[in-house]
């Protein structure tokens, strides 16, 4: 295989990589959760070890936020995951996963709601 169809392949594997409409959704709550905390990127950069330039981009929408990013971003916004994909959800503070009912939006497909639910079940004890 040439070098140009590589690069080729690599380029359209990216470009089907593009922030989706949930991706701008994620983005527009961080935003706003961190304004409703009175936060500035720079203080939530630097919690998250990232530029002000990249949550800049997370909160425009112009890049996808990972799962184990948006974990992070969630503790540090003291929201749930669940809030940030669906806007529904229990906030961290308001009590343990394990006993606090969860609501999740379920346009996102059944099975998405049955992952991010036995995730928020699983216990933080050493087993």
């Amino acid at each position: 295989m040439s070098m140009s169809v590589k690069k080729r392949s690599k380029a359209s594997l990216q470009s089907k990589r593009l922030p989706a409409d949930l991706d701008h959704e994620i983005g527009r709550r961080m935003r706003l959760r961190r304004e409703e905390l009175g936060l500035t990127m720079e203080v939530v950069a630097n919690r998250l070890n990232l530029t002000t330039h990249q949550i800049r981009k997370y909160e425009m929408g112009l890049n996808r936020v990972g799962a184990a990013r948006l974990v992070e971003v969630a503790a540090v916004l003291d929201r749930s995951v669940i809030w940030f994909l669906s806007g529904n959800g229990v906030d961290q503070s308001a009590g343990s996963a394990g006993t606090t009912p969860v609501t999740v939006d379920m346009s996102f497909g059944k099975h998405l709601a049955e992952l991010i639910q036995s995730f928020a079940e699983i216990s933080d004890e050493a087993g």
